[in-house]
């Protein structure tokens, strides 16, 4: 069958005379650029699709909203979140462009706020006992308390640089904790343990198109990170007047495209006076120049074509035409201390982006440190207590010029 279809057709080019032979050419072409074509649109779809798509997080799914590094770990991962949901919070929501802003806010931690909770696991205890469930309030103390203990005193949590009460140096600092592409409002928890140990309040917002914040995209485009500023007027108008819970000062930090999010806000000419300092772990230049590494094993002939292609697709859809300023563009406007951080065998984010936004940063203060042997978002995993120790002795360091400055 297959030598016949063979000879059938090269019987049809044989038969063809020297007239025939350019409409043969043009037709030929025509399907290899509708082919061409073709592909491409489905590529750049698909990239669209792959990269715009929301996250619906959900609290039975143990690993979707996790970040890579947590997908190594989801037991870990886990039980920091149960230690940080387990510690005193508030659940906020703003409405803004007719969608809906989450976030969890947790207030600096203080030994009355363990001693109430403490109490009141003890009260629901005695209940249980009450109705002759002995084992289940047993049970439930035991957990309780390894919730507490895991929380404010594991050292694998801990800061020693820092202690509460009347010395510590970062009471009435607000970290404002950042997650990534693909997130979930608690992905950074182990940053947030760290932060609340050392002192901090801190408040974790969800980015558009992160469940529970609405959006029907995400913004990887950084569009929208003037959102982190609405969180800041909302948390110093809500716990700005309070004397125990007083917050005067804001500390972004953020994770990837968390990252490129605050490295935008550190060149926004309306950003607020009191933020102290931003840290960005592995961000990106540029969507455009992430969107060139990420395609860079491909051929020149499909590369460029199908990023155009994604960008039609999420101007279109998303109303996103293009991604200026970047966060390239917007350091070279910072006015406040920036701690740039990014791992050596970072294969996502490449290690030269880093390096790139550090160069472009006009901070009269601002450090590079690149982590040895870390990849995508691992810093803190591969470096432990140093990153740590390094990223609050930055903090600290520009919480002094913070108050220079102020009293100056």
């Amino acid at each position: 069958m297959y030598c016949e279809m063979v000879w059938k057709y090269s019987s049809i080019l044989l038969a063809l005379d020297s007239s025939d032979l350019p409409k043969f050419a043009v037709a030929f072409a025509i399907i290899i650029l509708v082919g061409w074509l073709t592909l491409v649109i489905t590529m750049g779809y698909q990239l669209f699709r792959r990269t715009s798509s929301c996250c619906d997080f959900s609290s039975n799914d143990t690993i979707k909203g996790m970040s890579a590094s947590e997908r190594d770990r989801p037991d870990e991962a886990e039980k920091m979140r149960a230690d940080l949901m387990a510690l005193p919070h508030v659940s906020h929501t703003i409405e803004k462009d007719g969608i809906k802003l989450a976030a969890l806010y947790f207030p600096q931690l203080m030994h009355s706020d363990h001693e109430e909770t403490v109490d009141k696991i003890e009260n629901e205890r005695v209940h249980k006992i009450a109705d002759s469930d002995l084992h289940a309030a047993v049970v439930d103390k035991n957990e309780s308390e390894h919730f507490f203990c895991s929380a404010y005193s594991q050292s694998e949590y801990m800061d020693e640089s820092a202690e509460h009460g009347s010395d510590n140096p970062f009471k009435g600092v607000c970290a404002v904790v950042v997650h990534g592409w693909q997130g979930h409002v608690l992905s950074r928890a182990k940053e947030a343990l760290q932060y609340l140990n050392a002192g901090f309040s801190v408040l974790m917002p969800a980015l558009r198109g992160h469940e529970p914040t609405g959006g029907d995209y995400s913004d990887l485009f950084l569009k929208h990170y003037d959102d982190l500023g609405t969180w800041m007027d909302h948390v110093t108008k809500m716990y700005g007047e309070d004397g125990s819970e007083k917050v005067h000062a804001f500390v972004l930090d953020g994770v990837s495209m968390g990252a490129s999010n605050v490295l935008k806000m550190a060149g926004d000419p309306n950003l607020s006076d009191s933020v102290v300092a931003v840290i960005a772990d592995c961000g990106y230049t540029s969507l455009r120049e992430e969107g060139k590494w990420m395609l860079h094993k491909l051929p020149a002939f499909l590369r460029f074509p199908v990023l155009m292609a994604t960008q039609v697709f999420y101007g279109v859809t998303a109303g996103v035409w293009n991604d200026k300023p970047t966060p390239l563009d917007c350091v070279r406007h910072a006015r406040v201390p920036v701690f740039i951080i990014h791992g050596e065998r970072d294969f996502l984010v490449p290690l030269r982006m880093g390096e790139q936004l550090y160069e472009a940063c006009s901070s009269e203060k601002k450090e590079l440190w690149i982590v040895p042997n870390a990849t995508h978002a691992t810093s803190n995993d591969f470096a432990g207590a140093d990153y740590r120790r390094k990223r609050h002795q930055f903090i600290e360091e520009s919480l002094h010029l913070f108050y220079k400055n102020n009293v100056t």
